[in-house]
């Protein structure tokens, strides 16, 4: 329920939080796709949409070009012919891999 920003460095929920707090934070709304719609610039603490997003569309990003290696690993259903099945994070990937999230990954440095 995190997104990772860097080694070690997590956008997640406050450690304490406090009876009246708005648990809604958004960024716990936004699903993964091997196709996705856009992606997390790290940098700069944003979400940047790849292309016009459709009013009602799920907003999606691909979790594997932020995180090293997830808590809960599942298996991607997305329907891309990019997909990339079990995601478990990028350190699992290999080479061939790597290199086509270069481009999402690559907006976020």
């Amino acid at each position: 329920y995190s997104v990772q920003l860097g080694q070690d460095k997590h956008i997640d929920f406050p450690p304490v939080r406090k009876p009246n707090d708005d648990l809604d934070y958004a960024w716990q709304y936004v699903n993964h796709s091997c196709e996705p719609n856009g992606y997390v610039n790290a940098a700069e603490y944003t979400f940047c949409a790849l292309r016009n997003i459709r009013k009602g569309e799920e907003i999606t990003f691909n979790y594997l070009t932020t995180e090293s290696e997830l808590a809960t690993p599942f298996q991607c259903d997305c329907g891309s012919a990019k997909c990339f099945g079990y995601i478990r994070g990028n350190k699992f990937l290999t080479v061939d891999q790597i290199a086509e999230l270069l481009p999402a990954t690559s907006m976020t440095t």
